[in-house]
């Protein structure tokens, strides 16, 4: 099992060596595209997310994910949770993460749509 685990997972075979020289030279295009496109998923986010009442959010700057404070509605994290819950909004309460108490995480990895659809419901449970 040493061995196989060993060569598993620490280093690539040779068809991923080929798969990914192919990737970085072929999909380029593509990788842009993706970037441009989460570039503005994150920005309409961050835009959004700043109008709530209660809640402050610091511009994201790598992942896909952002961290709303939500300090200002005077709720836990927990509490908020549910709230967005109950609104048809699924979040991961800060209070989960080392010190995160008291901010939200949300991913911006899905559809325009699905933001927009997520952002009206917050903004209606958070009036």
């Amino acid at each position: 099992m040493r061995r196989i685990h060993m060569h598993a997972v620490t280093h690539p075979s040779s068809f991923q060596h080929t798969a990914a020289a192919v990737a970085i030279r072929e999909c380029m295009p593509q990788v842009h595209t993706m970037v441009a496109e989460f570039d503005r998923r994150r920005k309409f986010l961050h835009s959004a997310l700043a109008r709530v009442h209660g809640w402050k959010i610091a511009e994201p700057e790598g992942a896909f994910y952002a961290f709303p404070d939500i300090r200002g509605t005077g709720l836990t994290s927990a509490s908020v949770y549910d709230r967005l819950l109950a609104a048809g909004v699924q979040m991961v309460p800060g209070h989960l993460f080392p010190m995160g108490e008291g901010f939200m995480r949300i991913s911006y990895a899905t559809s325009m749509e699905e933001l927009d659809k997520a952002v009206g419901r917050i903004r209606h449970a958070f009036p």
